[in-house]
């Protein structure tokens, strides 16, 4: 039996919650994580927060895709074995891999 996690412990996780593309990723992606105003990132944070509170949140204050930058990367990004900091920079079609 895992040990009941509390705020006096040093165990941590986290979860990525995840939306529909609504466009920007639509052509890429079925699903994009799911954004917060800083301010509502410290909301979401809060002990009181309940999940209805969530719910809300993600159905009604979550960022739309026109609060993100798109652009294309190349293959190589989607392995996990695969780490630069170059991954980051968008690239011209003509210089895929």
């Amino acid at each position: 039996m895992s040990p009941q996690l509390t705020k006096d412990t040093e165990h941590k996780a986290f979860t990525i919650i995840t939306d529909d593309a609504l466009g920007g990723m639509a052509d890429a992606h079925d699903h994009r994580p799911v954004a917060l105003s800083p301010e509502d990132a410290q909301t979401w944070m809060m002990d009181t927060f309940t999940p209805e509170e969530a719910n809300d949140f993600i159905l009604n204050r979550a960022l739309g895709p026109e609060f993100f930058e798109w652009y294309e990367v190349d293959k190589v990004v989607g392995n996990s074995k695969n780490e630069s900091p170059m991954f980051a920079n968008p690239i011209r079609k003509d210089e895929l891999f």
